[in-house]
């Protein structure tokens, strides 16, 4: 029989969806395609259609190079002679934690299914383009400032994906890529702030 996932999580609709990176592909889908189940977004350096140019998938064999290098054991040896390639930067997490983020790091490296979302990365892309989330449904999106220097269409993307919602805004932290392994301080109170304003709203 199967299970009743709200039940069991105890995850009253509607959801406040949070995606990182290519979760960005996620949330804007999820939100159109179930408006009455979402009641707010928030982005963690989240990719958005118009930064992944193209239409087809990438040319890489992502998913060979990954499994032999899996498989031939050099991600565990890489890994273990240099944890600073798979360990989260700052001093937020403890020894026992940074060695669970390691572990699960050389377990799912090559794995088929992030090897084809990589590899369907340009078709998604397109598929997303023009979509926009819904004018009323209130979006935060956290960049990062490595992100946002070293692009700098970064910011203007993202704005241009929001430009119709008439609650959003765009904050930019400190910090590369992985921002809720850094910021998630600065991050929660930004959220909650957020999110406490809208409900404040009439």
């Amino acid at each position: 029989m199967p299970q009743d996932t709200d039940a069991e999580l105890r995850a009253p609709k509607p959801y406040i969806l949070v995606g990182h990176s290519i979760a960005g592909f996620y949330t804007l889908s999820y939100a159109n395609r179930y408006p009455q189940e979402v009641s707010a977004v928030v982005g963690i350096d989240p990719t958005v259609p118009a930064a992944k140019g193209g239409s087809g998938g990438m040319d890489l064999p992502f998913h060979a190079v990954g499994a032999v290098l899996q498989a031939s054991g050099v991600t565990r040896a890489a890994i273990t002679l240099f944890p600073g390639l798979a360990e989260p930067k700052g001093s937020a997490y403890t020894a026992d934690e940074r060695a669970r983020i390691r572990a699960m790091t050389i377990w799912n490296f090559g794995n088929a299914a992030v090897a084809d979302e990589t590899n369907r990365t340009g078709s998604n892309a397109a598929a997303l383009r023009g979509v926009t989330y819904p004018d009323r449904l209130p979006v935060l999106d956290f960049l990062a400032s490595e992100k946002v220097a070293a692009d700098p269409k970064w910011v203007q993307q993202h704005e241009d994906q929001l430009r119709n919602v008439q609650r959003h805004e765009i904050v930019v932290l400190d910090g590369g890529h992985y921002l809720h392994w850094t910021q998630s301080k600065a991050m929660a109170d930004k959220i909650t702030a957020f999110l406490d304003a809208d409900l404040a709203r009439p």
